[in-house]
Order: structure tokens, then sequence, then C-alpha cells
């Protein structure tokens, strides 16, 4: 075993790690760097689109001066399974091995390669368009022996979060949710204290009315899940492997709020909340499941004493005078579309317009990122019951958890 390949590889993982892909995904196994396992979404607007690809890169002892073998292990009627693909980036073709040519290189040089034409190359196929499509469907749900469910693999915006965005659409959910009823708000209600984001609350109101046409200025905010809908809905629900380590879902009921997320957002066309800052240093993370979309303007937490910042409460309730504030720049400005996934760092000022009915899933969370701050935040709470949290955060964060698995995920 060359040390060369061996720090090559090692670079392959901290490269993965740091720039993460929504397309695709892969890690040595834990017991043999060499055999690396992937897996790949089918691009959009193919035949594959939707489906789940799994497969083997084998890199030789050489590597990277030369290159691997690779073969798919799961159908998708592009690829034979279980028998090597001949790429330019391949064994098949060691004359055109670059050896700068990394693990992301072939995965994405396999991901460009799914939608051409096989034209007779080893290792691949040429299957009728709707074959390819229910073999997408189908690969969904397979499973690699090593790896587990490929589902799980690669994980990428709202779809990592619910089992099916069907579900949660404003007919399904004024089916599901009966005859419950939550407070609605409206936007634009005038500065105070009592307006928070600029959303002042219309009432308690019926749910099933205000779903079946959420067209009245009226926004369902913030609304937990958990704590309000039925079991069948929240089976819908799904935990994405970066939520795993939120220390409040781990908290129980040892922190007071740690059960209210995640909580669902209806936004009627034209519905904002001004800018703002979620209280506690908490991160913050919405899933858009479904309807129009999302504006998003966010700043960085250094820019929120230039945003006209009023303290509500105390320093950290902080509201902002959306007049004043909407005049200064934001850092990041994001269209949120159907499946996009939108995080905001603790402390960060945001503000989000809906185009068109919008239904979003939305989390606030603690990881080791911001889990000092929140510790900090609690500490100056000063109550019995925000010093008990803090405690249980800390001592939480210090643990080690640490399950073996197969297969090193990244």
């Amino acid at each position: 075993m060359s040390n060369i390949a061996v720090k090559r590889i090692h670079c392959d993982v901290r490269e993965l790690n740091r720039n993460p892909s929504r397309q695709y995904s892969a890690a040595p196994l834990e017991d043999n760097l060499f055999e690396w396992h992937f897996t790949l979404r089918g691009p959009r607007g193919s035949d594959f689109q939707g489906g789940l690809y799994h497969g083997r890169i084998l890199l030789p002892p050489q590597w990277p001066m030369k290159p691997p073998s690779i073969m798919f292990l799961n159908a998708s009627g592009r690829f034979e399974v279980g028998k090597k693909v001949c790429l330019s980036a391949t064994s098949f073709h060691p004359e055109h091995w670059q050896p700068a040519w990394g693990i992301r290189t072939i995965l994405e040089a396999l991901v460009a390669f799914f939608p051409t034409p096989a034209d007779g190359a080893l290792g691949a196929l040429q299957w009728r368009p709707d074959e390819r499509r229910k073999l997408a469907l189908e690969s969904q749900t397979w499973r690699c022996p090593c790896c587990g469910p490929v589902a799980e693999l690669v994980e990428g915006g709202a779809d990592a979060c619910v089992a099916a965005r069907g579900a949660w659409a404003p007919a399904a959910l004024a089916a599901s949710l009966g005859a419950k009823s939550a407070p609605l708000k409206a936007a634009d209600a005038p500065f105070s204290e009592e307006s928070w984001a600029g959303l002042g609350t219309k009432g308690q109101l019926p749910l099933g009315a205000f779903l079946e046409r959420p067209d009245e200025g009226l926004y369902l905010h913030d609304w937990s899940l958990p704590r309000n809908a039925p079991e069948a809905l929240l089976d819908e629900l799904r935990t994405p492997r970066w939520l795993r380590g939120d220390l409040l879902r781990r908290c129980g009921d040892d922190v007071p709020y740690a059960g209210a997320w995640p909580s669902l957002f209806v936004g009627a066309p034209g519905t904002r909340s001004t800018c703002h800052v979620d209280s506690g240093s908490l991160h913050f993370a919405m899933a858009l499941v479904h309807g129009g979309a999302k504006k998003w303007r966010v700043w960085r937490r250094e820019d929120a004493a230039f945003l006209y910042p009023r303290f509500a409460v105390s320093a950290d309730d902080v509201l902002f005078d959306a007049a004043r504030a909407g005049a200064a720049q934001p850092r990041w400005v994001v269209c949120q579309k159907p499946g996009d996934l939108v995080f905001v760092p603790s402390d960060c000022p945001h503000a989000v317009d809906n185009d068109g009915v919008t239904v979003g899933i939305a989390t606030n969370f603690v990881d080791g990122s911001n889990v000092d701050a929140v510790a900090a935040f609690l500490a100056d709470s000063g109550d019995a019951a925000s010093l008990r949290s803090r405690e249980r955060l800390l001592a939480l964060a210090g643990e080690t958890v640490a399950a073996p698995a197969k297969r090193a995920r990244v």
C-alpha cells in the first residue's frame, strides 16, 4: 500500500466533505480505503430523473497515477450491473487518465454520461425511456448490503425532510388537519412589541378553510407539528442527516421548547415576514415542499447594528424597523423554489416574501457551531428553567456519540 495513495485518498475524502454535492456522495469502506461506494442522483430532465444509482470505485495501489475501475450495483438501464464501465476516466483508457483527477472528477463524469447514447460501449445499455423511468422509481428503495438504503446516502433539499411532498399540498393538508384551528397572522402589522417580524395575530381560525383557499393575506406561521399534527402527518416527516446531531432533539423535556419543531409555514400570496432574528442564537432551516417561491434576504450577523434594531424586552429579543432596515443591502438574496432548502445561521437578520402560495417545513436547532452562543443566551436569561436547559445542552455537547458504520459517509 503506497503512502502516496493513502495520502491522496485522505485528500479526496476531505475535499468531498468540505464541498458536498446534492448530486452525489461517495466514501471509502471502513476496512478498505481503496474501495469506495458512491450514490448518484439521476440528471434532471432525463429518463433517469429521480433515480438513485449506487456503485463501486476500485482504486489501484498506484492511485492516483493509474485510473480506477467502476461498476454499478443497481439497475439503471444505462449501465450493466456488476460489470466494469468503460469511460475515459477508468482503467479501460489509461492513456487518457490524468493524475490530477480525483473522486469528484469521476463522479461528475458519471453523471454527465448518464443521458448520452450508449453507442455500444462496454458495460453500457440503451434501454427504452419508459423502462429507464421505471427503474429510476424502483432505485429509490434499493439497499446496499454495505451502506444501507441509498435514499439516506444522497440527501439534498426538501426531499431529505419529507417522505413525499404531495402530502404537504394545501388540499392534502386541509384533509389531514381537519377541523383544527391555529393562530393565523397577517403581514404588515404596525411596528410594536406584539407584531414580531411585521406579523400581527388575527386570532384562532379553522385551518381547513384557510388551507383550501390560502388567498386572504393570512399566514400560518411557525405552527408546531409535533404538538398539533396527527400521527399520520408526522409519519411523513424525515430527519435529514445534517439534523441528526441536533442537541435540542436530544434534550427531550429538559428544554421546554425542544419539542416544538419542526413547524409548518403556509403563506398566502404577498405575505411576508419583515427583518428579524430568531431568538436564542438558534440556527434555522426551512424546506419548501410545495407552491410558489420564497424570496429570502439575509444579512450577516455583524450587520445587525446597522438595521435599526429595537429591543422589545431585552438585548436578546431584537426587532427591526422594517421600513428603515429595508434600505440596507443584504449579504445574500435567494429565491427558494419547491424542493430547495434554505439555512440561516444563528443571529443573522433575515426577511422573507411569499410569491404565490407556499408550504414550508422549518426547524430551529443547536449543534457544535452555535451551542456556546445558545448557552450564553440561556445564562443571561437567569431563570431556573433556562439554567437547567443550559446545563443539559452543554453536557450533550461534551458527549461523544460514535456508532460504527460500515461506510464512512461524507
